[in-house]
């Protein structure tokens, strides 16, 4: 096994902190397992489950007036 570069681990820690990626995603853009992945998180001390729930409530709140743009036809 490698180890992942320093740099690469601190981003994915802080897309897992910030909600906006899940582990599944961060692994593949790490190109690491989710078990590494997840013991980054752990090692963290963050809870990437509830970091992402967090993220997507404010995003539904955040967006919940505005309505999708239409489509024109043609």
């Amino acid at each position: 096994m490698t180890e992942t570069e320093p740099t690469t681990r601190d981003v994915a820690v802080a897309m897992l902190r910030a909600g906006t990626a899940t582990i599944a995603e961060v692994a593949w853009l790490a190109k690491a397992s989710h078990q590494r992945v997840s013991y980054w998180a752990k090692r963290a001390d963050i809870d990437a489950r509830k970091c992402r729930e967090l993220y997507l409530a404010r995003e539904w709140h955040a967006n919940a007036g505005r309505l999708p743009p239409k489509h024109k036809r043609k």
